[in-house]
C-alpha cells in the first residue's frame, strides 16, 4: 500500500516536471519570435528612415542598396527606371550586375512585365512563366508613384546566407520598397530642381 502510493506520486511529480520543462520550451520559443519580430519591426523602421532621411539622389540608392543588401541579402540586382513605352528598363544604379547585358532590360511576356503591369512583387517561382533573361531572377519588386510604376528593383541571385530562400520580413522590406523608393528619388528630382531655381533666385 505504502509502495503503491510511493509510485502514485512519484509518477504525479514526474507529470508535474514534464508539464514545465513544456511549458518553459513554449515561454522560449516565443521570447525567440517576438525577439526576432522586434528585430524585424527595427529594420523596417531603419529602411524607412534611410529612404527619405536625405534629398540627395545618390544617396537614396544608395539606401535602397543598403537595403537590399543587408536586410534582405541579395548580392546581384539593380535599381531601373521605365521607359515611357513601358517597353525597357534602363539600369540606373546597382550591386553586382557587371555583365553589360543588364544595362538595358527588355520587357518581354515573363515576370518583370507581370510586376510592372500589375505594380505587384513578383517572386521567381511564382505563377506565370520567366523568360530568358529572367533566368536568374529571385524577385522584381515594381517602383510606384501612387498608382503608377516608374521602375523596379530586379533581385537576381541571394546571398550564400540565405540558402537560396527569402524570409517573411522580406516581403514587407520589398512593399516599403516598392510604394516608398520611388517618392524618395522623386523628392530628391523636385529638390534639385527647386533648390537650383531658388539658389538662382537668390
Amino acid at each position: 500500500s505504502e509502495l503503491d502510493a510511493f509510485r502514485q506520486d512519484r509518477e504525479r511529480l514526474e507529470r508535474q516536471v514534464a508539464d514545465v520543462e513544456h511549458d518553459n520550451h513554449r515561454f522560449s520559443t516565443r521570447f525567440l519570435e517576438l525577439e526576432q519580430r522586434n528585430s524585424d519591426l527595427a529594420n523596417l523602421y531603419v529602411a524607412t528612415y534611410r529612404l527619405h532621411g536625405t534629398l540627395d539622389r545618390e544617396e537614396v540608392y544608395q539606401a535602397i542598396q543598403e537595403i537590399v543588401i543587408n536586410l534582405v541579402g541579395c548580392e546581384e540586382f539593380g535599381i531601373y527606371e521605365a521607359t515611357a513605352e513601358g517597353h525597357q528598363l534602363s539600369l540606373r544604379s546597382h550591386f553586382g550586375l557587371e555583365d553589360p547585358r543588364y544595362q538595358t532590360l527588355e520587357v518581354g511576356d515573363g515576370l518583370i512585365r507581370r510586376a510592372l503591369a500589375t505594380g505587384d512583387v513578383v517572386l521567381a517561382g511564382a505563377a506565370g512563366a520567366a523568360i530568358p533573361n529572367e533566368a536568374d531572377l529571385t524577385a522584381c519588386v515594381p517602383l510606384k508613384l501612387g498608382t503608377r510604376v516608374v521602375g523596379a528593383i530586379v533581385l537576381f541571385r541571394l546571398l550564400p546566407q540565405k540558402g537560396g530562400r527569402l524570409a517573411a520580413v522580406d516581403a514587407e522590406l520589398f512593399d516599403i520598397l516598392a510604394t516608398q523608393a520611388a517618392p524618395a528619388v522623386y523628392c530628391t528630382n523636385l529638390h534639385s530642381q527647386f533648390g537650383a531655381s531658388a539658389d538662382s533666385a537668390i
